[in-house]
């Protein structure tokens, strides 16, 4: 009984990585069609280098407003670098 519910567990943990798999795919993809209609771009392999670095600078930047807000700091509109003040 223990391995029949270990199997299942592994099956439905694999069932859930492969939906997050498709969906972050699927997310991914509208993203870039975005990216490429707002940069007046066509799709190339430079126009998704370049949409690769602006998704992983914009996840940076939020990580570090995160980041800073656990730590009792907010930005002002516009999160300039410089621009935090520390909340009372």
């Amino acid at each position: 009984m223990k391995k029949y519910r270990e199997r299942i567990r592994s099956l439905v943990a694999k069932i859930f990585r492969t939906l997050f798999a498709a969906l972050r795919e699927i997310f991914d993809e509208a993203a870039y069609s975005r990216f490429l209609n707002r940069a007046g771009m066509v799709s190339s392999s430079e126009s998704y280098a370049v949409f690769c670095r602006e998704f992983e600078e914009a996840k940076t930047r939020r990580q570090k407003i995160h980041l800073d807000r656990a730590r009792g700091r907010q930005h002002t509109v516009g999160g300039r670098s410089g621009a935090e003040k520390s909340v009372a």
